[in-house]
């Protein structure tokens, strides 16, 4: 929010200026206003592609991994090879235990996501102007209606996440094994292999 990041009116405005604005169409990325069959065949018409050929049935996910794995990798760095390097996350999404499926659970509570919002607010109502004038402004930048029960408690909410983040350690440790015994372990591997299990040890002890 004290960055203003990610500006989106000054990414569409950029691709105006080295493009035929005539051809730009922006959408809001929701199944709302997309072609039933997902994204791929509704760019494919917009953009007047032959798209017979195109794989419908695919599903279409999007997925995150949990709070306290990503605590970890961002921790070790070292294990990417460049910022584009996505082999570990294709491995681990692997393991549905590990993601969360999007839109399934929020990662930011009812009242952070207002907050979020109401920063964005005055940009919101220009895109909303200049872009998706025929709908409602609350359909494309308005909150989901709040259907969470209670929070947990302190304790309670730090009990599960504890208990969480041992189940994934436990998987990884796992799995991290078996290519070992299938493979010589390479340096990213040895590292991620020692990472976890430090991080199984500081999780147990937490535990108990």
């Amino acid at each position: 929010m004290a960055a203003k990041s990610p500006r989106f009116l000054d990414v569409f405005e950029s691709w105006k200026r080295i493009a035929d604005p005539e051809n730009i169409r922006i959408k809001p990325l929701s199944d709302r206003f997309l072609h039933p069959q997902g994204l791929a065949k509704d760019f494919a018409e917009a953009a007047g592609i032959q798209h017979g050929s195109l794989d419908y049935e695919m599903p279409v996910v999007n997925s995150t991994f949990d709070y306290s794995i990503l605590s970890i990798l961002q921790s070790k760095p070292a294990v990417f090879r460049n910022v584009h390097d996505n082999a570990l996350f294709n491995y681990l999404d692997k393991f549905p235990e590990l993601t969360k499926q999007c839109g399934k659970s929020a990662s930011l509570s009812s009242s952070l996501q207002a907050l979020v919002m109401d920063s964005f607010e005055e940009e919101n109502r220009e895109m909303h102007r200049r872009y998706f004038p025929h709908l409602e402004y609350d359909d494309v930048f308005g909150l989901r209606p709040e259907t969470e029960q209670e929070p947990p408690s302190l304790i309670q909410a730090l009990s599960e996440v504890t208990a969480t983040q041992f189940k994934m350690l436990q998987v990884l440790d796992q799995e991290v094994e078996k290519l070992k015994q299938r493979n010589s372990p390479t340096p990213w591997l040895m590292s991620l292999r020692n990472l976890l299990r430090r991080w199984k040890r500081s999780a147990q002890k937490r535990i108990y």
